[in-house]
């Protein structure tokens, strides 16, 4: 019973999801007093809106969960329907969350020779890459594993360093307004993440709509292309902003003088 399964499945991550924020939240102790500022919510948007790098990383991480929950949703009916073969979504939806998971022990080294904008750079272009792979390979099963290695690399690579320039855009504000309105920065760019996500479902439910697809059916030709737009297509269109949107992230070369005149002013 498939409908049970999934259901127990979600009951006993959100059991295990809740265990481990509890141990994070236990052991975690702050270290560095912050100023407090007197300053309202809208105070707080107009001096984060003036922000270029931090709307600039909003719009990244934007279409970034956006490509990967997309993708991640349309996993199992691109397995069913367009491979007919349902069993390798699993391995499908497997391999790009271990690589990232890996890609996380190499990303603070890659991050320092090649900086921080270029691993999101390369990792959109490996992810275009990958999803294109995954394309011209069609059913060959190959191809399709090497493609969504590919990915996995690129998603790791990009997802690996969005959160640690975050709080480089924190300091950007703060040395170009003398403010840092890090709670609602950081707040709104969760937000971010998570209206990409209920974005994801919405578009991915329409375009199989349109499509005319009919769950544990026969599909026709235009369920399939929408499966496979689901799949790779908007997926990679999502990526070829992200790859846009970074050419224009420069921080990057001017993070360091900039650290040292906030430090500066600080004392």
């Amino acid at each position: 019973d498939q409908k049970k399964g999934f259901f127990g499945t979600v009951v006993l991550y959100a059991v295990v999801g809740i265990i481990l924020l509890m141990i994070c939240f236990k052991n975690t102790r702050e270290r560095i007093i912050p100023e407090t500022e007197k300053d309202s919510v809208a105070g707080a948007i107009k001096v984060a809106a003036k922000n270029k790098y931090w709307l600039l990383l909003c719009g990244i991480t934007f279409f970034t969960f956006a490509g990967m929950i997309l993708k991640n949703q349309s996993t199992m009916y691109y397995a069913k329907y367009y491979l007919n073969n349902e069993g390798i979504a699993s391995l499908l939806m497997t391999i790009p969350t271990l690589l990232s998971f890996l890609m996380a022990f190499v990303i603070p080294t890659l991050a320092k020779k090649i900086g921080k904008r270029n691993c999101i750079l390369s990792g959109g272009l490996a992810t275009i890459a990958g999803n294109l792979v995954v394309l011209i390979s069609k059913t060959n099963l190959a191809g399709i594993l090497a493609g969504t290695v590919l990915c996995g690399i690129g998603l790791g690579l990009g997802m690996g360093v969005t959160f640690v320039m975050g709080a480089e855009t924190v300091d950007y504000s703060e040395w170009q307004t003398g403010r840092r309105p890090q709670g609602i920065m950081t707040a709104l760019m969760g937000f971010g993440v998570k209206l990409s996500m209920a974005m994801s479902g919405v578009v991915g439910a329409q375009i199989l709509k349109f499509g005319g697809y009919v769950e544990n059916s026969v599909q026709t030709e235009g369920a399939l292309r929408a499966i496979q737009m689901n799949y790779i297509w908007i997926p990679v269109i999502f990526f070829i902003v992200v790859v846009i949107l970074s050419l224009f992230y420069d921080l990057d070369k001017k993070y360091e003088k900039i650290l040292a005149e906030v430090h500066e002013r600080r004392h």
